[in-house]
């Protein structure tokens, strides 16, 4: 999928590309709204920082329902 819209862009090289470097050449070639549209599930990831405040805050989390995903 992230091939084809590329390809559509008009990037070259993608049959070389991995995983990362198809990500980056989205992140180089479309804004988030042009990927937003494209796509209907996005991936967050959490950064240290983020990593750490749900440690320290684990009881907050607990108190909240739990969703079935």
């Amino acid at each position: 999928m992230k091939k084809s819209i590329l390809k559509k862009k008009g990037v070259t090289g993608l049959s070389k590309m991995k995983a990362t470097e198809l990500n980056q050449a989205l992140h180089d070639h479309f804004s988030e709204e042009e990927l937003a549209n494209r796509f209907s599930i996005r991936g967050y990831k959490l950064t240290p920082k983020g990593e750490q405040a749900l440690k320290d805050h684990q009881v907050i989390i607990d108190l909240h329902p739990k969703k079935n995903l």
